[in-house]
């Protein structure tokens, strides 16, 4: 009986010290958001855009060469009977319109097909001018 109380200790005292943990973190958030973000937003939000920006850029330009890699072998597959050359194709071209959604490419079969301007271009410019 003593052990199974000993447990029973332990257990809840990680489970204390992990829920103090997660109270530390929301203070910071709140603190951040208090402090910084008044004075420093603006700026925050375009570094947060150009940060993000980038790294979407990264990864479609990553994922666009592994899936045009595969739909090449997917081809290749074809003509050598490779065993499982159809998903391959499929990947690749499911891993091609990732890519080109990440870099803002108007690659999506409904933007070329359905939208207003050629080749998946809305033609218009922002705002109300």
């Amino acid at each position: 009986m003593g052990r199974k109380q000993d447990s029973f200790i332990i257990i809840d005292r990680e489970k204390k010290q992990k829920t103090k943990f997660f109270y530390y973190i929301f203070f910071a958030i709140i603190v951040f958001i208090c402090i910084y973000v008044p004075f420093f937003g603006m700026n925050l939000r375009y570094q947060t855009e150009s940060f993000l920006r980038t790294a979407f850029e990264i990864c479609g330009t990553w994922i666009l060469t592994i899936g045009g890699i595969m739909v090449i072998l997917g081809f290749i597959g074809i003509f050598v009977r490779m065993k499982g050359w159809v998903a391959m194709l499929l990947f690749g071209g499911i891993m091609i319109w990732i890519g080109s959604w990440l870099m803002g490419a108007p690659f999506t079969a409904f933007d070329i097909f359905f939208s207003g301007g050629s080749g998946g271009s809305n033609g218009g410019g922002g705002g109300y001018h």
